[in-house]
């Protein structure tokens, strides 16, 4: 039996990685994952889910996120995140990349979306 160990999300320079494991890429962001010698390593957005299907993803990114130490956070077409050690803060970016916005000052671990509502500490 393999020993699970854990992935954790790293910040550098002001840039978020995390670990292209089936936790991440299926389970918290919903993408299909290919990989073939011609083409190599290949992730596409999966299709519109259903209701109970989007509440368990829900759920599962929410556990997830636990998991991280709540290091990042995922909700919609946003990833929660304090993006730097050396300007602690809370900021929100577009999962596309194309927007960022530093919501707070604050120091913010254990982030956490629910609906409408952010919740981290401090």
């Amino acid at each position: 039996m393999f020993k699970r160990k854990p992935f954790p999300v790293l910040f550098f320079r002001d840039i978020i990685y995390f670990p292209m494991t089936w936790r991440f890429t299926n389970d918290a962001f919903g993408w299909n994952t290919a990989w073939d010698q011609v083409n190599g390593y290949r992730i596409s957005a999966c299709g519109s889910l259903s209701e109970t299907a989007e509440q368990r993803n829900k759920e599962q990114l929410v556990q997830n996120n636990l998991i991280n130490g709540g290091l990042l956070a995922v909700s919609g077409d946003w990833i929660y995140t304090n993006p730097s050690s050396s300007t602690p803060s809370l900021a929100r970016w577009s999962i596309d990349g194309s927007s960022r916005m530093k919501l707070s000052d604050d120091n913010a671990r254990s982030i956490n979306v629910v609906d409408d509502w952010i919740y981290y500490t401090v």
